[in-house]
């Protein structure tokens, strides 16, 4: 049985005696102190790997080496490239990585839903590389190798994949719900901004208004006209009112711009020429 074992130290007391009891058992080639992402890379090329087990910090995340973080969807083409029938994540919280490998690859992978002591992380790790060298198959030397009451450590196998399609599922559907939780709030960012700018414009509006409160009687009437003259010629942008009027989009355009053009003298008399 060819089996990769990956333990970069990270000061975990009993990862040493791990190793130990795993390489007296499995004959594993081990990679042990420093061992980064191309150690690994390197080693993997040299055989088609049946077991890969790694010993080391995990998180839901991924799995730690020393030059870094691996993430899940990395460590899913190192498992794919190694040919691995057996992923052992022997590190704490790797539920969700191992259901990743599993559903992805259909490889089988005992991994743990939370935080694990270094001894009981020792002993398992013990267990079930003498069971897996004793010949048991991988269900039962994972039997054999938990820890009891069901706590802590999973195996996804094959008759695992019905339930791993459905848990899945649920985690598309949170990721979804988290990204149109982002979008909502994008969108509201852009509605509170485009708020700002519509109570801008009201406030300029309103202050025209008050502006033209305040003008003499003549001024007023002259406001008002200047501010109809932007608005009569709008219905005559429709085919149906100028078919009732009985006008063509020529004469439509000239007493378009004509009204325009009057607006734009009045409002120039009013701001320039007509203040008293």
């Amino acid at each position: 049985m060819n089996v990769l074992l990956i333990a970069p130290d990270f000061g975990l007391a009993a990862v040493t005696d791990e190793v130990r009891a795993i390489s007296a058992a499995l004959r594993p080639v081990t990679l042990v102190g420093t061992v980064t992402r191309r150690d690994v890379l390197e080693t993997l090329r040299r055989h088609d790997w049946e077991v890969i087990w790694f010993a080391t910090h995990g998180s839901e995340a991924g799995i730690a080496l020393s030059d870094g973080p691996v993430s899940v969807s990395d460590l899913t083409a190192v498992v794919r490239t190694s040919g691995a029938r057996l992923v052992v994540l022997n590190t704490c919280s790797s539920r969700l990585v191992g259901l990743e490998l599993h559903y992805e690859l259909s490889v089988s992978v005992i991994t743990t839903q939370a935080e694990i002591g270094d001894l009981t992380a020792y002993q398992t790790g013990a267990l079930l590389a003498q069971a897996l060298a004793d010949g048991s198959g991988i269900v039962e030397a994972f039997e054999a190798s938990r820890p009891g009451q069901g706590k802590n450590y999973l195996l996804f196998h094959d008759q695992a994949k019905t339930e791993a399609a459905e848990t899945k599922t649920i985690l598309m559907l949170n990721e979804w719900g988290a990204r149109l939780s982002a979008k909502i709030d994008e969108l509201e960012r852009r509605m509170d901004r485009e708020m700002g700018v519509l109570r801008q414009d009201i406030s300029r509006l309103s202050d025209h208004v008050e502006t033209a409160v305040r003008l003499p009687p003549w001024h007023r009437t002259v406001f008002v006209l200047a501010f109809g003259l932007l608005f009569a010629p709008v219905p005559l942008f429709y085919s149906q009112v100028r078919e009732l009027l009985d006008v063509g989009w020529q004469t439509a355009l000239l007493i378009t711009a004509s009204a325009y053009v009057l607006s734009a003298l009045l409002w120039s008399y009013m701001w320039w020429g007509g203040r008293p």
